[in-house]
């Protein structure tokens, strides 16, 4: 690879081209009647049909080193704001346009302080109307309509709002592959734990890529696992017992590592390892969590007992001791993840609940209380499990994507509220910064052009839509801005499913507030780093990297 360093003027317009080419590959796909992407790679092995504005970023590539670092950064804000929930293809458009004002406007020589400033004061001011003008969802439909908006699809929108019903704003759901061609919505008590399997080989669920098991035995390890010969009585006591196990330690060294391993594959023993969640004293407070939902002793300096004593092979007694030490739990593990579900939450964890309840109203510090808060919403937490159903692979993964979307951004309504959709909670923004402009002092005109690019950033979401909805998104910016410069409180946006003007809360086309805001927060940062922006440093392959295929086969 050879290192390739662009400067200045140049550096900044080839940046400007990838963002270009990236939105212009993204912003298709907003709206009810935006269109998807196909993308086929060798790795996904089929072709995906998507959407997503994650997604489809993600995946995008060019030639040029410099241009390709333009596309990553718009990969890089829409990767942010999915990170958050929805609102992906929203910030891609959001972001191409301040970077692209911002680039031209610097190219004429204002300063890129200025500029810089100018952007974020304008975010700023728009962020803070947009959550003045915010309102509480108060009914399941309010719910339906955030995910109808989000998936484009009304059947998947009310799947994902009975889910999150059932569940609640701390509940938990996880979007998997289904069995059959139903999408069908499981709810079951349990924790969740940003966690996941210590290697792809634990995997006993190819299609969703999980490791799966119910009735599964749960060891807790409060310290390394570092014996292998500890390792190979475990899976002897697996073995006879037939039961699946997850183990919860601190770490897991490499060469018991491999030992699971080796049983998982070739013994076909059903066993996970994860590392165990929280550090410090979060992490041991997360042991006893685990321990009392689930049943299980945490062996190891928390209890005094170690597993040195088990010896199947030898005193096939010991196995009796430690299985009251183990916990049970139905478990589902990805690469990310770990949920530990019971069919019916026992009379000594209620108790233990409410152990931490009084902990929380006695908390010495705001840290400490929200900590306690956080246990006790995942230990009093539902996990909804939707199941997605398709006729074909091409089929699943766009519906999934959807559904991923309706669920983030349904969520994110029910803790922070709603606002009008449509683009019109950014265009009335827009309008109401462009009155402080004109209030404002003009004399640091760099600074006032900042703001100004922001404020035409915020009119593009509601140009596009009309765009991508075979009509002049003009026109429809012109109709939607005339009769929002006339409200106090923004309501009035555009109905692209029915191509008119309509009272947007009536029509129940809303977005999550903090779904909006984010997406204008994150294209911003990323456009003033843009800005800020006068090398770039990236690189190239030569010839001598590639490899060529035909000669390598011909000396095979």
């Amino acid at each position: 690879m050879k290192r390739v360093i662009v400067l200045g003027k140049e550096a900044r317009q080839k940046l400007k081209e990838g963002v270009n080419k990236a939105t212009e590959a993204i912003a298709p796909s907003l709206g009810p009647k935006g269109c998807s992407a196909l993308i086929y790679t060798k790795s996904a092995g089929y072709p995906l049909v998507i959407d997503d504005g994650a997604t489809i970023a993600r995946l995008l590539q060019d030639d040029d080193p410099v241009v390709n670092a333009g596309m990553a950064l718009i990969n890089e804000v829409a990767t942010q704001a999915d990170a958050s929930g929805d609102g992906t293809t929203t910030s891609s458009i959001l972001a191409n346009s301040i970077i692209t004002d911002s680039v031209n406007a610097i190219a004429s020589g204002a300063s890129q302080k200025k500029i810089k400033h100018g952007i974020e004061l304008a975010t700023k001011l728009a962020v803070d109307f947009i959550k003045s003008n915010s309102r509480k969802i108060n009914t399941k439909e309010d719910l339906v309509n955030v995910a109808t908006v989000s998936s484009n699809d009304k059947a998947l929108a009310e799947l994902v709002a009975d889910a999150v019903d059932k569940v609640g704003e701390r509940g938990i759901i996880h979007v998997e592959s289904g069995n059959s061609t139903e999408t069908t919505v499981d709810v079951v008590s349990g924790l969740s734990y940003e966690r996941g399997y210590l290697s792809r080989y634990f995997v006993n669920k190819p299609a969703k890529n999980t490791f799966e098991e119910n009735n599964c035995k749960v060891l807790l390890l409060d310290h390394s696992f570092t014996s292998p010969m500890d390792a190979k009585h475990v899976l002897q006591m697996m073995a006879m017992k037939g039961f699946g196990l997850l183990i919860i330690a601190d770490n897991v060294e490499e060469d018991v590592l491999s030992w699971f391993i080796a049983n998982s594959t070739q013994a076909h023993l059903k066993i996970c390892a994860i590392k165990a969640p929280g550090h410090g004293d979060l992490k041991r407070a997360y042991f006893q969590d685990i321990a009392k939902a689930t049943g299980a002793t945490v062996l190891g300096t928390t209890s005094g007992i170690e597993l040195d004593k088990l010896n199947p092979e030898s005193d096939p007694s010991t196995i009796e001791a430690y299985l009251p030490l183990l916990g049970t739990a139905n478990v589902i593990v990805s690469n990310s993840k770990t949920v530990l579900m019971e069919d019916k939450m026992s009379d000594d964890t209620r108790a233990y609940i409410d152990d931490l309840k009084q902990q929380e109203a006695t908390a010495p510090t705001e840290f400490d209380r929200q900590q306690l808060k956080d246990r006790i919403a995942n230990l009093l937490g539902s996990v909804a499990i939707i199941n997605v159903g398709g006729l074909t692979d091409t089929e699943v993964e766009a519906r999934k994507a959807k559904l991923e979307d309706a669920k983030n951004a349904t969520k994110a309504a029910l803790i922070d509220g709603y606002v009008c959709g449509a683009g019109s909670a950014y265009l009335a923004a827009s309008i109401s910064l462009n009155k402080f402009i004109e209030s404002a002092d003009k004399s640091d005109a760099d600074t006032i052009q900042g703001m100004n690019i922001v404020a035409n950033a915020l009119t593009k979401i509601t140009k596009q839509l009309g765009d991508n909805s075979n009509d002049v998104g003009d026109v429809i910016l012109r109709d939607v801005a005339t009769a929002l410069e006339k409200e106090e409180v923004p309501v009035t946006g555009y109905d692209a499913v029915n191509n008119k003007i309509v009272n947007l809360y009536d029509a129940g086309i809303i977005d999550a507030t903090s779904v909006v805001i984010n997406s204008l927060e994150k294209a911003s940062s990323i456009a003033s780093t843009v800005t800020m922006t006068a090398t770039v440093v990236t690189e190239q392959a030569e010839d001598s990297d590639k490899i060529n295929w035909s000669l390598a086969m011909n000396r095979r």
